[in-house]
Parts: C-alpha cells; structure tokens; sequence
C-alpha cells in the first residue's frame, strides 16, 4: 500500500489542489460577476416582479437546479473516478468508448425531456409554480419555451467537465461558466438596446430568452476547443452498450414514465385538492417513479462485470438521492409560490447570497480535490484521504464559519446593499433581511458538505451519502406540506419563513450526521483537535458577530439612507458603508483573533501567502501524481 509519511508529500499535494482551486476560483468569479450583472440589469430594466419571478424560477429552478445540477451531482461522481482508473489499467481508447456511451445516452436523454417539457410547458409550470399570478405564470411559460434547447448545452457542459478534470485541466469547464454568463449579459444588454422590448410584454421574455441561448452556444464552443486533442478518441453511437441492452434499458424507463403519467392524470382528477397540494402529489409520484427505476437499474448493474455496469451501479444511488434533492428543492419552490408577490425573487436572491462564498471557495476546492483523492483512494492509501481532508475541512470551517456571524448580523444592509434600489417597501426589506439571516445559517454547512462529499466519492463510495440525501431531502419537504397545507401557516411570511428554515435545517443536520459516518470510516480530525479547534473557533465567530452588530447599529444611526441624496445610487452607497465598515470591523477582530489564539490553520494559510506556493510548480513525482498534459494550473 502506498501511503504520505512525510508532511511535505501532504504539502506538495496540497499546493496542487491550491493551484487548481485558484484557477477554478479566478472563473467563478467572472461566473457570479455576470450573474450580478445579469440580476442587476433585470432587476433596474425590468422592474416588473412578473419578469424578475420567471427569470428566477425558470433559470434559477427549473433549468440551472433540475437540469444542471442534476447532472452534476450524478454524473461527475460516478464517472471520474472509472474513467481515470480505465485510462492507466487499460488505454485511452477504451475509456474512451465508455465516455463517448454516457456522453450520448445523456445528450438523447436530455432531448427528449426538453422536447416533453416544451410540448407540456403550460402544464409543467402548472404543477411546480401553482401559486404564481396569471402574468407570471404567462412569462415563466414563454421563458422556458426559449431556454429549454441550453438544456442540452448543461449536459454537454457537465460530460466535458469529467472528461477535462479527469486529464487535470480545469481551466476550460470554469471559462466555459464564466463566458456564458458574461456573453448571455452582453447579448441581453444589445438586445435591451436594440430592441427596446419595454419593462413588460412577451418582448421582454424573448430577449432573455434569446440572449440566454446566445451564451449557451458560446460555452459549448469553448468546451468544443478544450476537448479538441482528444475528439479523435470520442465514438459516435453507444459503442459500450449492445443495441438490445439499449433497447431493453429504454423499455423498461418508458414502462415506468407510463406508470407515472397514469398515477399523476389520476392525481389530477382528484376533486378537493388545492394547486398547490395537486403539484405536491404529482411531484411526489414523478419521484417514486424515479426511485423505482433507480433501484432496478442498481439491482441489474450488481450483477454486471463491465465498466458501464460500474457507472450505473455508482450511478444509480446517486440518481434516486439527487432526485430526492430536486424534489426537495421544487416542493420548496411550490410552496415559495405562494409568498406575497415579488417575494419569490427576494428568497432566490437571498439564496444566491448565500451560494457566492460557497461556489467560489468550498465548490471550487471540492473540484479541484475529488481527481487527486481519486489517484490516492486508487493506491489504497486511507491515511492520506484522512489528513488531506481534514486539513481542508479546517480550513473551510475557518472561513465559514466567521462569514456566516457576520452574514446573520448584517443580512438587512447587505440585501439592500445588492438588490434594493430605494424602492423597497418596509415589508420587502424585512423579508429579505429574515430571509438571508435565515439562509446564512446553511453557510457553514454548504461549504462543510462539499469536502465530506468529494472524499466519499473518491472512494467509490455512494450509498451511504445516497441514502442521507434521501432522508434529508425528503424530511423538509413532507414538513414544508405539513406546515403549509395540513396545519394552515399559509400566509405569504409563514411560507417564507417555513421555506427559509427547511433550507438551512436540512443541511446542518445532513451535514453533522455525514461527517459522523466519514469520521468512524476515515479518521479525519482527533477528539483532542477537534475540541482545540472548536473552541477556538466558537471564540473567534462570537467575537466578530458582537463587533459586527456593535458598529452597525451606530452607522445605521448617524448615516440614514438619504444621507446623500435621493438617487439610486446614493440610496446604494450609503447601504454599502451600512455593511461594508461593520464587515471590515468584524474582519480586523479575526485576524486579531486568530493571531491571539494562535489558530494554526490560519498560521499556514499565511505563511503559504508569505511564500507565494501557488506560483512554485510542485516536484514531478510527488504526492497525487503528475501532472497531466496541460497540468493543474489550467
């Protein structure tokens, strides 16, 4: 077995995955700077709440949640780690062949559900937004008529993010993200100009809808030139599947979609159910269907010995636990419906909060880790999984946690500081602050999640963190129908409020419960370290939430919001100074603190600054490998 003995094999790895993290970190922050432009130019254009719901829901929920994500979380997963280890046991060409399968199967598969889903657009906004009012109902239909062809550019985008990950080339998938963001807010802005589509009207739907695809393309042709010294290996067809298996396998998931048509046109027939409770109860039954065929898919792959066996049999739990989080996220987004109008984009946009520090710091670390703990899980070497995980979960709990106090703290001058431009009223702006409050608790917990995921995966391990999914998918969502639909807290802020907390209830415990079961498998952190660095750290967040609150309130009070004027822009201004002085006091009392208390975790990342490791390229030959042709740094 091969194990790291010597700290300074960790550390060469490690300066690996900092480099790679860098280059995917540079990219999601062009990412979430095109989505900032993008929500500010619909929010300043288009003022109507009807245009910034279906922009939202349909984007946010229905394409990027169901479409994107999905694939992600199923794909990724499951298939890095058999097509790196297929590559060194047997050749290029051969992991080749099963790539070219999957990627094939997950393009016909998706066209065939964006062609149901714009056939059945009226009724699939019917189901998942039942409570929208008619002229949001009327734009998310025509929206998702336009963005629905980028549903097979998602696809494509995921397929070509394992494939280039696997070769250590990050570069390519993160610049794909972040041009298509930048070129979809670039052909908005023409278009706005061009066209003068007016704040409302179907004009306004087809020029987002129109630029969106304009950036879909712009990403595809990226990645097209990323993968292009290796399309000589790809195969057209399904080269690692016989026609009969194929046929067979696509007979059995039309058996079930039939099964699941029948039991939701009976649902749909059933008097005395209200819209909301009539989605509740058809998404309900699209994911039985869905869980049925994963576990039959699980049970026929058990006994199969080929590589595309494997896939489906790491591949089918993650299946049933991501449509257990899809359904847990558009049975959120059903009962977030029925919020009073415009608060649906108020929780998105809380959300979006909330999800910037974790895309750009823990999601950008949990890919640029999952190919290096895939080369040392392939050499057996347990310990080194432990230490490397648990210096990363340390250091994103030392990030996280201090960010999530002053996020709480100042969740009310940060929603005005982004979204409000004035014209808020006093109920708008104490949603949004209880909502990102709210959120923010999830923030530790999301970037914690995403460590804990990837060193499951690359041990090729995905029934357990499967059947957590699962469970913590499926809690929320049978509470949220309970709460709302049962007991009757249906009012527009009890449903904010009751979405907010499922969100972040969810997380915690899944997360608490996820690294439990990593802990007794592979020993991350020590009692004794554990211990050390909690209270350090419980410390250090109490210190910089009091200094955070104890300068707010003094600002907020000598500095009211027309303190320079009535403009928008004043108005922002002086909500920036609101949250960005407390923010900056509060980031002076951490590093105090962690000098103080002498954090170790701190002390490193400092000292690795002090050096400029990210710009030393690592001894060929040390832990995690080589470098792959293009190298981590891409």
């Amino acid at each position: 077995m091969t194990e790291l003995p010597h700290k300074t094999d960790l550390s060469a790895l490690s300066r690996r995955i900092i480099r790679a993290m860098l280059v995917i970190v540079f990219y999601y922050a062009f990412l979430k700077f095109g989505g900032f432009l993008m929500n500010l130019l619909i929010v300043n254009y288009f003022r109507n709440d009807a245009i910034k719901n279906a922009y939202t829901s349909v984007y946010g929920v229905l394409l990027y949640t169901l479409v994107f994500s999905t694939a992600l979380k199923v794909l990724l997963p499951a298939f890095m780690p058999l097509f790196s280890e297929e590559r060194d046991k047997a050749n290029e060409e051969a992991a080749w062949k099963t790539a070219s399968t999957i990627l094939n199967l997950v393009l016909a598969a998706t066209a065939v559900l964006a062609a149901l889903s714009l056939t059945f657009a009226p009724r699939v906004i019917d189901t998942l937004l039942p409570d929208f009012t008619p002229e949001s109902r009327a734009g998310a239909i025509r929206l998702l008529r336009w963005m629905l062809p980028g549903a097979l550019a998602m696809a494509f985008a995921v397929m070509a993010q394992g494939i280039l990950n696997s070769y250590k080339v990050f570069s390519y998938p993160s610049a794909g993200e972040a041009a298509q963001k930048l070129s979809w807010v670039a052909a908005l802005f023409v278009g706005v100009f061009v066209f003068r589509p007016g704040e409302t009207g179907p004009a306004a739907y087809d020029v987002i809808g129109a630029s969106f695809l304009v950036g879909s393309a712009v990403q595809t042709a990226i990645l097209l030139f990323g993968l292009r010294k290796r399309w000589r290996f790809y195969r057209f067809g399904f080269p690692a599947i016989s026609g009969g298996r194929l046929f067979a396998e696509t007979v059995r998931a039309g058996a079930v979609a039939a099964c699941v048509s029948i039991a939701c046109r009976l649902i749909a027939q059933r008097p005395g159910l209200s819209e909301a409770a009539e989605g509740y109860w058809i998404l309900t039954a699209c994911l039985a269907g869905g869980c049925v065929y994963s576990l039959l898919l699980w049970l026929r792959a058990r006994k199969g010995r080929t590589t595309l066996a494997r896939f489906a049999l790491l591949g089918a739990p993650l299946l049933a636990s991501t449509l257990v989080a899809r359904y847990r996220d558009l049975t959120g987004s059903l009962f977030q419906s029925g919020t009073r109008d415009g608060a649906y984009w108020v929780i998105e946009m809380a959300k979006r909060v909330v999800n910037l520090p974790s895309m750009l710091v823990s999601i950008s670390l949990g890919v640029a880790m999952l190919p290096y703990l895939c080369d040392i899980a392939a050499k057996r070497d347990i310990e080194g999984i432990g230490r490397l995980s648990g210096r990363a979960l340390k250091m994103i709990l030392l990030f996280f946690v201090p960010l999530t106090a002053v996020t709480v703290v100042l969740s009310a001058p940060i929603m005005a500081a982004l979204w409000d431009t004035g014209a808020w009223d006093s109920g708008t702006t104490y949603q949004a602050s209880v909502a990102l409050a709210v959120l923010a608790v999830s923030l530790t917990f999301m970037g914690v999640e995403n460590v804990l995921m990837q060193t499951f995966f690359s041990m090729q391990r995905t029934m357990l963190p499967a059947v957590l999914g699962v469970v913590f998918s499926l809690l929320p969502s049978f509470g949220l129908y309970v709460f709302v639909e049962l007991l009757g807290y249906d009012s527009a802020f009890q449903s904010l409020l009751a979405v907010c907390i499922a969100y972040s209830g969810r997380l915690a415990l899944k997360n608490i419960v996820l690294f439990g079961f990593l802990q007794r498998r592979v020993r991350i952190i020590s009692p004794r370290e554990a211990a050390a660095f909690g209270g350090k750290l419980l410390v250090v967040g109490a210190a910089v939430a009091a200094v955070a609150w104890l300068v707010y309130r003094p600002v907020l009070a000598r500095l009211p919001a027309t303190a320079l004027g009535e403009g928008a822009l004043q108005f922002k201004l002086v909500k920036c100074v609101h949250a960005g002085l407390p923010a900056a006091a509060a980031l002076a009392v951490f590093v105090a603190g962690c000098v103080l208390l002498r954090v170790e975790e701190f002390r490193i990342a400092v000292q690795w600054v002090k050096d400029k490791g990210w710009r030393k390229r690592p001894v060929e030959g040390g832990a995690g490998g080589s470098d792959g042709p293009d190298g981590p740094e891409e």
